[in-house]
């Protein structure tokens, strides 16, 4: 196994480090897939701060989810 880890690692060093990196454009798909794997935590915080999460990106990139996703607190 951590022979399989150090391959692994050895084949990223290799890489480009422009192919690795995150643009611009990739920050909202990758926010909602943090903010979508979480809503199904068993922590209530952590599926508030998702749910919170995907209303917040919802309203600032204007998808129209945001008129569906209103934001909600733990009070």
């Amino acid at each position: 196994m951590a022979q399989m880890i150090r391959a692994a690692r050895g084949r990223l060093r290799d890489t480009p480090s422009e192919d690795r990196a995150l643009r611009p454009s990739d920050v909202p798909g990758t926010l909602l897939n943090v903010a979508f794997l979480n809503l199904s935590s068993a922590d209530e915080t952590l599926r508030l701060g998702a749910y919170n999460l995907v209303s917040e990106l919802c309203q600032f990139f204007k998808y129209e989810l945001a008129s569906s996703v209103l934001k909600v607190s733990s009070e």
